[in-house]
Protein backbone atom coordinates (compact mmCIF):
# COMPACT_ATOMS: atom_id res chain seq x y z
CA UNK A 1 0.00 0.00 0.00
CA UNK A 2 3.07 2.14 1.07
CA UNK A 3 4.29 1.56 -2.26
CA UNK A 4 1.39 1.84 -4.27
CA UNK A 5 0.63 5.35 -2.83
CA UNK A 6 3.83 6.49 -3.41
CA UNK A 7 4.36 5.51 -6.73
CA UNK A 8 1.50 7.97 -8.11
CA UNK A 9 2.78 10.45 -6.11
CA UNK A 10 5.80 10.39 -7.93
CA UNK A 11 4.60 10.45 -11.24
CA UNK A 12 2.29 13.26 -10.39
CA UNK A 13 5.68 15.24 -9.11
CA UNK A 14 7.58 14.00 -12.28
CA UNK A 15 4.62 14.92 -14.65
CA UNK A 16 4.99 18.63 -13.02
CA UNK A 17 8.49 19.46 -13.44
CA UNK A 18 9.13 17.07 -16.24
CA UNK A 19 5.47 19.36 -18.42
CA UNK A 20 7.80 22.58 -18.01
CA UNK A 21 10.98 21.44 -18.52
CA UNK A 22 10.60 20.53 -22.04
CA UNK A 23 9.35 24.23 -22.71
CA UNK A 24 12.07 25.99 -20.69
CA UNK A 25 14.46 23.83 -22.29
CA UNK A 26 12.54 25.16 -25.75
CA UNK A 27 12.42 29.10 -24.86
CA UNK A 28 16.21 29.10 -23.38
CA UNK A 29 18.36 28.89 -26.56
CA UNK A 30 15.59 31.40 -28.57
CA UNK A 31 15.63 33.73 -25.76
CA UNK A 32 19.85 33.59 -25.17
CA UNK A 33 20.17 34.05 -29.08
CA UNK A 34 17.48 37.32 -28.56
CA UNK A 35 19.15 38.49 -26.19
CA UNK A 36 22.80 37.66 -27.26
CA UNK A 37 21.32 39.90 -31.03
CA UNK A 38 20.42 42.92 -28.58
CA UNK A 39 23.65 42.97 -26.88
CA UNK A 40 25.89 42.13 -30.45
CA UNK A 41 23.56 45.35 -31.64
CA UNK A 42 23.92 47.30 -29.02
CA UNK A 43 27.55 46.75 -28.75
CA UNK A 44 27.95 47.83 -32.30
CA UNK A 45 25.71 51.14 -32.23
CA UNK A 46 27.96 52.04 -29.26
CA UNK A 47 30.99 51.20 -31.59
CA UNK A 48 29.33 53.43 -33.85
CA UNK A 49 28.77 55.89 -31.96
CA UNK A 50 32.65 56.13 -31.07
CA UNK A 51 33.68 56.13 -34.57
CA UNK A 52 31.42 59.18 -35.08
CA UNK A 53 32.71 60.75 -32.76
CA UNK A 54 36.76 59.92 -33.81
CA UNK A 55 35.34 61.51 -37.03
CA UNK A 56 34.08 64.44 -35.83
CA UNK A 57 37.21 64.99 -34.03
CA UNK A 58 39.19 64.85 -36.81
CA UNK A 59 37.42 67.07 -38.76
CA UNK A 60 37.45 69.81 -36.27
CA UNK A 61 41.06 69.39 -35.42
CA UNK A 62 42.73 68.65 -38.36
CA UNK A 63 40.68 69.56 -41.24
CA UNK A 64 39.22 73.00 -40.03
CA UNK A 65 42.14 73.87 -37.55
CA UNK A 66 45.30 72.39 -38.79
CA UNK A 67 47.70 73.55 -41.19
CA UNK A 68 48.93 70.97 -43.74
CA UNK A 69 45.42 69.46 -44.94
CA UNK A 70 43.79 73.43 -45.04
CA UNK A 71 46.87 74.46 -46.94
CA UNK A 72 46.26 72.02 -49.67
CA UNK A 73 42.40 72.39 -49.69
CA UNK A 74 43.44 76.18 -50.03
CA UNK A 75 45.84 75.14 -53.21
CA UNK A 76 42.87 72.99 -54.53
CA UNK A 77 39.72 76.06 -53.67
CA UNK A 78 40.99 79.20 -53.84
CA UNK A 79 37.73 80.05 -52.27
CA UNK A 80 38.18 77.39 -49.13
CA UNK A 81 38.63 80.13 -46.80
CA UNK A 82 35.16 81.51 -47.42
CA UNK A 83 33.69 77.95 -47.68
CA UNK A 84 35.63 76.68 -44.22
CA UNK A 85 32.81 77.75 -42.35
CA UNK A 86 30.00 76.53 -44.48
CA UNK A 87 31.58 72.96 -45.25
CA UNK A 88 32.37 72.48 -41.25
CA UNK A 89 28.79 73.18 -40.23
CA UNK A 90 27.22 70.88 -43.17
CA UNK A 91 30.02 67.94 -42.35
CA UNK A 92 29.40 67.99 -38.48
CA UNK A 93 25.76 68.07 -38.90
CA UNK A 94 26.06 65.41 -41.25
CA UNK A 95 28.27 63.35 -38.65
CA UNK A 96 25.74 64.41 -36.04
CA UNK A 97 22.33 63.20 -37.78
CA UNK A 98 24.14 60.32 -39.88
CA UNK A 99 22.23 56.81 -39.32
CA UNK A 100 23.71 53.87 -38.36
CA UNK A 101 22.19 52.19 -41.36
CA UNK A 102 24.03 54.30 -43.64
CA UNK A 103 25.99 53.40 -46.48
CA UNK A 104 29.03 54.89 -48.60
CA UNK A 105 26.12 56.73 -50.82
CA UNK A 106 25.14 58.98 -47.85
CA UNK A 107 25.40 62.64 -48.87
CA UNK A 108 26.10 65.70 -47.25
CA UNK A 109 23.30 67.49 -45.72
CA UNK A 110 21.84 69.98 -47.76
CA UNK A 111 22.85 73.71 -47.94
CA UNK A 112 19.63 74.98 -47.88
CA UNK A 113 16.22 73.93 -46.98
CA UNK A 114 14.86 75.36 -50.55
CA UNK A 115 17.79 75.60 -52.65
CA UNK A 116 15.48 76.74 -55.61
CA UNK A 117 13.70 79.41 -53.51
CA UNK A 118 17.17 80.67 -52.11
CA UNK A 119 18.47 80.61 -56.09
CA UNK A 120 15.40 82.60 -57.36
CA UNK A 121 16.17 85.38 -54.02
CA UNK A 122 19.76 85.66 -55.18
CA UNK A 123 19.04 85.77 -58.59
CA UNK A 124 16.42 88.35 -58.37
CA UNK A 125 18.57 90.59 -56.33
CA UNK A 126 21.33 90.58 -58.24
CA UNK A 127 19.74 91.35 -61.39
CA UNK A 128 17.26 94.26 -59.47
CA UNK A 129 20.41 95.50 -57.91
CA UNK A 130 21.72 96.44 -61.53
CA UNK A 131 18.78 97.60 -62.72
CA UNK A 132 18.40 100.30 -60.32
CA UNK A 133 22.33 100.95 -60.25
CA UNK A 134 21.98 104.84 -61.00
CA UNK A 135 19.02 105.32 -58.39
CA UNK A 136 20.98 103.42 -55.41
CA UNK A 137 23.92 105.57 -56.60
CA UNK A 138 21.98 108.65 -56.25
CA UNK A 139 20.66 107.58 -52.98
CA UNK A 140 23.79 106.79 -51.50
CA UNK A 141 25.50 109.88 -52.55
CA UNK A 142 22.36 112.19 -51.15
CA UNK A 143 22.91 110.71 -48.03
CA UNK A 144 26.62 111.16 -47.25
CA UNK A 145 27.82 114.49 -46.04
CA UNK A 146 30.84 116.14 -46.59
CA UNK A 147 31.84 112.80 -48.80
CA UNK A 148 32.25 112.32 -52.17
CA UNK A 149 30.26 109.43 -53.66
CA UNK A 150 33.07 108.59 -55.75
CA UNK A 151 35.46 108.31 -52.74
CA UNK A 152 33.23 105.09 -51.03
CA UNK A 153 34.86 102.28 -51.13
CA UNK A 154 33.61 100.25 -54.34
CA UNK A 155 32.58 97.38 -52.00
CA UNK A 156 30.95 99.28 -49.74
CA UNK A 157 28.50 100.92 -52.41
CA UNK A 158 28.06 97.37 -53.68
CA UNK A 159 26.77 96.24 -50.15
CA UNK A 160 24.55 99.16 -49.63
CA UNK A 161 22.81 99.22 -53.23
CA UNK A 162 22.01 95.44 -52.52
CA UNK A 163 20.81 96.09 -48.87
CA UNK A 164 18.61 99.40 -50.25
CA UNK A 165 17.59 96.71 -53.32
CA UNK A 166 16.64 94.35 -50.44
CA UNK A 167 14.55 96.87 -48.20
CA UNK A 168 12.18 97.91 -51.02
CA UNK A 169 12.01 94.76 -53.54
CA UNK A 170 11.09 91.93 -50.62
CA UNK A 171 8.35 93.53 -48.48
CA UNK A 172 8.37 90.08 -46.20
CA UNK A 173 11.59 90.83 -44.79
CA UNK A 174 12.15 93.14 -42.12
CA UNK A 175 14.25 96.56 -42.42
CA UNK A 176 15.94 95.76 -39.04
CA UNK A 177 16.92 91.81 -40.34
CA UNK A 178 18.42 93.17 -43.69
CA UNK A 179 20.87 96.05 -42.16
CA UNK A 180 21.50 93.50 -39.69
CA UNK A 181 22.37 91.03 -42.22
CA UNK A 182 24.78 93.57 -44.58
CA UNK A 183 26.73 94.98 -41.33
CA UNK A 184 27.27 91.60 -40.91
CA UNK A 185 28.64 90.95 -44.54
CA UNK A 186 30.58 94.09 -44.21
CA UNK A 187 32.37 92.64 -41.26
CA UNK A 188 33.25 89.93 -43.39
CA UNK A 189 33.98 91.38 -46.77
CA UNK A 190 35.18 94.86 -45.97
CA UNK A 191 37.38 97.40 -44.01
CA UNK A 192 37.51 97.78 -40.71
CA UNK A 193 35.17 100.76 -40.46
CA UNK A 194 33.01 99.35 -42.92
CA UNK A 195 30.35 98.01 -40.50
CA UNK A 196 29.85 101.86 -38.73
CA UNK A 197 29.62 103.77 -42.14
CA UNK A 198 26.96 100.31 -43.58
CA UNK A 199 24.63 100.89 -40.27
CA UNK A 200 24.73 105.04 -40.73
CA UNK A 201 23.99 104.76 -44.11
CA UNK A 202 21.28 102.04 -44.22
CA UNK A 203 19.57 103.58 -41.34
CA UNK A 204 19.12 107.01 -42.67
CA UNK A 205 18.20 105.71 -46.02
CA UNK A 206 15.61 103.57 -44.47
CA UNK A 207 13.76 106.47 -42.78
CA UNK A 208 13.76 108.40 -45.45
CA UNK A 209 12.40 105.75 -48.03
CA UNK A 210 9.94 104.39 -45.65
CA UNK A 211 8.45 107.82 -44.69
CA UNK A 212 8.52 108.53 -48.41
CA UNK A 213 6.73 105.39 -48.97
CA UNK A 214 9.57 103.55 -51.21
CA UNK A 215 9.76 100.81 -48.47
CA UNK A 216 6.24 99.43 -47.45
CA UNK A 217 6.52 96.09 -45.59
CA UNK A 218 3.84 93.34 -45.44
CA UNK A 219 3.25 89.92 -44.27
CA UNK A 220 2.40 87.57 -41.83
CA UNK A 221 3.88 89.10 -37.99
CA UNK A 222 5.28 92.47 -40.08
CA UNK A 223 3.78 96.37 -40.00
CA UNK A 224 3.98 98.14 -42.81
CA UNK A 225 7.42 100.13 -42.61
CA UNK A 226 8.71 97.72 -39.99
Amino acid sequence: MATADAEPEAETTAEGPDAEGPDEAAATPATAEAEGASLAASGEEAEYEADLEFLRFLYKEFVFKGEELPRQLEIDDLNWEENRPIVRNLVLKTLKMLPYAATDQQELMNLSANWADDREFADTLFKQTLVDDAKFEALIGGSVQNWDVDRVALLDKIILKMALCEMQLFRGIPVKVTINEYIEISKLYSTPKSKQFVNGVLDKLAQDLAASGDIRKSGRGLLDNQ
